[in-house]
């Protein structure tokens, strides 16, 4: 005789409680397994994909004599990176040499913190089965692209997430609230020193600690104090970042309102990952409100966290508007990646979400960590190929270059990314000498941004960058070869164009389409 629904709903019930019961006793455990995992994977990772333009800014940068040289370099404007930055980057260099791998354990070891971190928040609030599905969540979205990138977002990403996990701890009382306040003013401290825009996590936490306040009737000023940590890089740096505000006349990437929310579904960078989680999330939400065996809606308002919790995830979830108000009013630049925290709120209000839905058996829980795995592997997989694919192109350009030069007539890059990325591989493997054709006032006619054309200039000073003015370089080469890759900040092409030299396909590259142009001085 088959089961009653009620009694198939209750065996259900009870071996996903069984199950879940295990998975909370064993969450350490399964943590552990997960970050070690993750940890490997991110390592091949790192190895397999090499340095991109910006990295090199980081590599370069970071391997200057002492930290005064450094300082003197970011004092030019040419990186608004703050120093704290690559004190941490000269640190792995000291302790694991100067490879693609050490060059990017910083950013590993941040994004571990953020998932070590994320996992506690949840956890605290809810049971450690959720907590794991926060540690998880990050992995399916593009925040664990910046785990092996040799730049500061990921180090802003962990520290973010002590910040808020401290502040949940020092908010709690208790007899660790005052190492609690400690680290949060030196979590703070560290991801603005980090990067300027991680100042912008300073808006939620200051609204959460406002809503607890008024709830409280009195300000809680050792939390209070210990929030002011995120203004002390902005003091110590205070030189660098009006260098950097002053640097480059028009920047590459403008603040407008579109941008910020285009930053949802492109930090879910799997589009159909909010589909599948909101779907279960709903069908879940629907069967525990219908239901008459769970927790009743009363119950289940009691469950949620304190309110100024609440608002501070809220108002994370909406940072990247504020870094637009701030780039339109401030710095005049905004880029989806320096809002990046937002992310953390995403990914906790996910996981508490997850907990409020489930009745008396985690169903949701365990549901999305299936969920979760399986975007992860296929996300981590891609991204393999993605490194494979890149590496391979970037050998295969220096070698269709270095299998088309003639002596001692010069190739010139026309895009920026690609001429710094190819003269740092052709240092170490050997290679033609490049040349990158300057002038910012072209590159603000025809891209409106001079910000790269004055990055390379700027690090030729410490960089294998072999510069030189566009218009004399013209007129004193009859002929020289110009090398058109992806078309990336790529105003030399136009340029030539509109002077009426004379240009012909020298070689086309089967294998990508890029193509060497030969260049003549019209008589």
């Amino acid at each position: 005789m088959s089961l009653r629904p009620a009694a198939k709903r209750s065996r259900i019930s009870s071996a996903a409680t069984a199950l879940a019961g295990g998975v909370d006793r064993r969450a350490g455990l399964l943590l552990i397994a997960i970050l070690s995992a993750l940890g490997a994977i991110t390592v091949l990772l790192a190895d397999r994909k090499p340095l991109w333009n910006d990295e090199l800014f980081t590599y370069y940068i970071g391997r200057l004599p002492g930290a005064g040289d450094v300082w003197s370099k970011l004092a030019t404007g040419v990186e608004q990176t703050p120093l704290f930055f690559y004190l941490v980057t000269r640190a792995s260099f000291a302790i694991f040499g100067h490879g693609q791998v050490a060059i990017r354990v910083p950013e590993m070891l941040g994004y571990m913190l953020m998932s070590v971190c994320l996992f506690r928040f949840v956890a605290r609030r809810s049971s450690p089965i959720y907590g794991l599905v926060a540690a998880l969540f990050p992995v399916a979205t593009i925040a664990h692209g910046y785990a092996y990138e040799a730049r500061a977002y990921a180090l802003v990403l962990g520290f973010s997430a002590a910040a808020l996990l401290c502040w949940q701890l020092a908010t709690e009382g208790g007899p660790h609230r005052r190492l609690a306040a400690l680290g949060l003013a030196v979590s703070l401290a560290a991801a603005v020193g980090s990067h300027y825009y991680a100042a912008l996590v300073l808006i939620p936490l200051l609204a959460g600690e406002a809503a607890r306040s008024l709830a409280r009737r009195r300000v809680d000023w050792l939390v209070v104090g210990s929030l002011s940590g995120a203004l002390l890089p902005l003091l110590l740096f205070a030189p660098l970042v009006r260098e950097a505000g002053e640097y480059t006349t028009t920047f590459w990437a403008l603040p407008t309102w579109p941008s910020a929310v285009r930053f949802y579904p492109n930090s879910l960078l799997d589009r159909e990952l909010p589909a599948v989680v909101g779907v279960v999330l709903a069908v879940a939400a629907l069967a525990a409100l219908r239901s008459s065996s769970g927790p009743s809606v009363r119950e289940r308002a009691l469950r949620r966290p304190p309110d100024h919790e609440l608002l501070m995830l809220l108002t994370l979830v909406l940072l990247p508007f504020f870094g637009v108000a701030l780039g339109k009013l401030v710095t005049g630049a905004f880029t989806e990646r320096s809002v990046l925290p937002a992310v953390l709120g995403i990914t906790i209000l996910i996981a508490l979400a997850a907990w409020w839905t489930d009745r008396e058996a985690p169903i949701v829980a365990l549901s999305l960590l299936l969920v979760l795995t399986m975007f992860a592997g296929v996300r981590l997989a891609m991204r393999y190929d993605d490194a494979k694919a890149d590496a391979e192109q970037q050998t295969q350009a220096l070698h269709f270059l270095e299998g088309h030069s003639e002596g001692g007539v010069p190739i010139a890059v026309a895009s920026p990314h690609d001429f710094f990325e190819l003269s740092h591989l052709a240092v170490r493997d050997g290679g033609p000498r490049l040349v990158y054709l300057a002038d910012a006032a072209l590159a603000v006619r025809y891209l409106e941004t001079d910000a790269v054309d004055l990055g390379v200039v700027g690090l030729q000073d410490i960089a294998p960058l072999h510069v030189e003015p566009y218009r004399s370089f013209v007129a004193s080469h009859p002929r020289f070869l110009v090398y058109a890759g992806h078309g990336a900040w790529d105003w030399l092409t136009s340029a030539l164009d509109s002077s009426g030299a004379n240009t012909r396909v020298f070689a086309r590259n089967r294998r990508n389409g890029d193509v060497l142009f030969e260049v003549k001085r019209r008589r």
